[in-house]
C-alpha cells in the first residue's frame, strides 16, 4: 500500500509538472511550439503559433505541418526530410521561408526534435519556430552593403587597404597592388616596410598618427621611386583614416592612394615650358627696348637736329609766320615722340636694371609712376646690392604689376615698397592703404595658379619658377603683396 501512494503521489507530481510545462508553453508568444505526431500531423498549438502562423488550433488540429511550407519546399519534399533528419539524429534546425493562413511568406528559424518514450520508439516530434524576418531583412542589407563595399573596394580607380594596429596590411585592392608592383594576396601580413621599403619612412609616420590621434589625414604627397619601375620617380596623394570597432576604439588605419605620377609631369613640365616662355619674353623685351633706343630713339634725334637746322636758316630767309609755327609744331612732336619712344623703353626694360640694380631701376620706375598717377610713395630700399639677373627681374616685374593694380584698383593715395635681404633670402613687400580686395577674389588669388603671365597669377608664376612663394594679404584697410625668393642657388 506504501508503493501504491508513493507511485500516486509521483504521477501526481508529475501531471501538475507536465501542467506547469503547457501553460508556460501556452502563454509564449514569440515562438510558435506545438507537437506533431509520427506522421507529422499536428497534436498541440500554442498561442504563439496562433499569432505567428494566424491559424487557431481548432483550424490546425491535425493537419499536415507542411502546410506551412511553400509550394517549391513541398515539391522538394522537404517537410519529411526534415522529420528524418531529426528522427535519425534526434534534433534537426534550418531557416526556411514559411507560409501563414493568409499566404503571406515569412522567415523562420526552426527546430524540429525527435520524441521517444522509455524504450526508444519514436512517438512523435516537438516543433519550435521563430520568426526572424526582420533579422533576415537586417542580415540581408547588411550583406547587399558588404556586396557593394566589396565592389567599390576591388574596382576602386584609387589605390585602397586596411592595415592592423602592428602596420600590416590586411586588405588591399588590385589598384594599390599594381602601384606596389605586388600581387593582393602578397601584402597580407606584410609591413609596410616590407612591401614598400623606399617610401615606408613617409607613410608609417601618418599611419601612426591616425592610430594614435584618431583623426583622418588628409591630402599628404608621398614622392619617390616608383616600386615596379626601379630609379623612375613617382607622386602620390594619400589620405589615411582611423577605423573603429563598435567600443569605438582605434583597430584598423585605412588608406586611400591617388597616383598623380603623370599629372605631376605634366605640372613639372608645363612649369619649365612657363619658365622658358617667360626668359623668352624679358629676351624680347629687353631687344625691343634696345631697338627702340638705339634705332628708333636716333633716327627722332636726327629728325630733331635737323628739324632746329632748317628753323634757324627758315629765320635767315625771312620765311613767313606759319611756316614759323608749323615747324615749331613739328619739333615739338619729335621732342614728345622721342621722351614717349625713350619711356616705353625703359618700361620694357629698364637700362638700370641691368647696369646699376634693382634699387635703382625701383626708384626711376617709382618715381615716373608718381608723376603719372598722383600716388605718393614710400621707398625702402637698400643701395649698393646685386642680386642674380633672374631674381631682379622678378622683383621688378612684381613692383609693375603691383603699382598697376593699386592704381586700376585700390583707390589708395599712397603705397609702400621695402625689400629685405639675407644670405638665404630676399623678401619684397608692397603695401597700399586701399579699399582692399573682397573675400572671394583673394581666396581665388591665394588659390591654384590661374591663366599663366597675366596679372598676379603671372606674378605667382615668376615666383615659383624661383622657388620662393608669393602671399597676399588683404582687409578692407589695404593690402599687402609679399614675395619671398631664396638665394641659396637653384630651387
Amino acid at each position: 500500500m506504501h508503493e501504491v501512494a508513493e507511485r500516486n503521489a509521483a504521477l501526481q507530481k508529475l501531471r501538475q509538472s507536465e501542467a506547469s510545462f503547457q501553460a508556460l508553453v501556452e502563454a509564449v508568444q514569440d515562438y510558435a511550439i506545438f507537437r506533431l505526431d509520427r506522421l507529422g500531423r499536428v497534436a498541440t498549438w500554442n498561442s504563439g503559433a496562433w499569432r505567428i502562423s494566424g491559424y487557431g488550433a481548432a483550424e490546425i488540429l491535425g493537419e499536415h505541418f507542411s502546410r506551412f511550407y511553400t509550394r517549391e519546399d513541398v515539391d522538394a519534399c522537404r517537410p519529411e526530410e526534415h522529420l528524418r533528419l531529426a528522427a535519425q539524429g534526434g534534433r534537426f534546425q534550418g531557416q526556411g521561408w514559411r507560409l501563414r493562413k493568409d499566404g503571406s511568406r515569412f522567415w523562420a528559424n526552426v527546430v524540429v526534435a525527435a520524441l521517444r518514450d522509455e524504450s526508444g520508439r519514436l512517438q512523435g516530434y516537438a516543433k519550435v519556430t521563430q520568426d526572424i524576418s526582420e533579422l533576415k531583412q537586417t542580415e540581408d542589407a547588411l550583406r547587399h552593403r558588404e556586396q557593394l563595399l566589396d565592389a567599390f573596394f576591388s574596382t576602386s580607380p584609387v589605390g585602397l587597404a586596411v592595415l592592423g594596429r602592428d602596420l600590416r596590411f590586411q586588405r588591399v585592392n588590385r589598384t594599390l597592388a599594381a602601384i606596389n608592383g605586388i600581387a593582393a594576396e602578397e601584402h597580407l601580413g606584410q609591413t609596410v616596410r616590407t612591401v614598400i621599403p623606399e617610401l615606408a619612412s613617409q607613410i608609417e609616420p601618418f599611419l601612426q598618427q591616425a592610430l594614435v590621434t584618431g583623426h583622418a589625414i588628409l591630402n599628404r604627397e608621398i614622392c619617390g621611386p616608383i616600386p615596379s619601375q626601379g630609379e623612375s620617380i613617382g607622386y602620390w596623394v594619400a589620405n589615411y583614416f582611423p577605423i573603429r570597432d563598435e567600443t569605438g576604439e582605434v583597430v584598423q588605419v585605412g588608406t586611400v592612394v591617388m597616383d598623380i605620377t603623370d599629372c605631376r609631369k605634366a605640372e613639372h613640365s608645363l612649369q619649365r615650358l612657363s619658365g622658358r616662355l617667360m626668359e623668352l619674353q624679358d629676351q624680347e623685351r629687353r631687344r625691343i627696348a634696345r631697338e627702340l633706343h638705339d634705332s628708333i630713339g636716333q633716327c627722332l634725334t636726327a629728325i630733331k637736329i635737323n628739324l632746329e637746322l632748317l628753323i634757324r636758316e627758315m629765320g635767315k630767309a625771312h620765311v613767313g609766320e606759319g611756316a614759323h609755327k608749323a615747324l615749331a609744331e613739328v619739333s615739338a612732336l619729335a621732342d614728345q615722340c622721342s621722351s614717349d619712344t625713350r619711356t616705353i623703353s625703359y618700361l620694357l626694360h629698364p637700362p638700370l636694371l641691368d647696369e646699376r640694380g634693382l634699387s635703382s631701376a625701383v626708384r626711376w620706375y617709382a618715381d615716373g609712376f608718381a608723376e603719372r598717377c598722383g600716388i605718393a610713395l614710400s621707398l625702402d630700399l637698400p643701395d649698393g646690392i646685386r642680386l642674380p639677373q633672374p631674381v631682379e627681374t622678378t622683383l621688378f616685374r612684381i613692383v609693375q604689376e603691383c603699382l598697376t593694380n593699386i592704381h586700376r584698383h585700390s583707390g589708395s593715395a599712397t603705397a609702400a615698397i621695402r625689400l629685405l635681404t639675407s644670405a638665404e633670402k630676399v623678401t619684397l613687400e608692397v603695401r597700399d592703404q586701399g579699399k582692399g580686395m573682397p573675400p572671394r577674389q583673394l581666396k581665388r588669388c591665394n588659390g591654384a595658379a590661374q591663366v599663366v603671365g597675366v596679372g598676379i597669377a603671372g606674378m605667382r608664376e615668376r615666383v615659383r619658377q624661383l622657388g620662393g612663394q608669393l602671399e597676399i594679404e588683404s582687409a578692407p584697410h589695404g593690402t599687402t603683396v609679399r614675395a619671398v625668393l631664396p638665394l641659396g642657388g637653384e630651387p
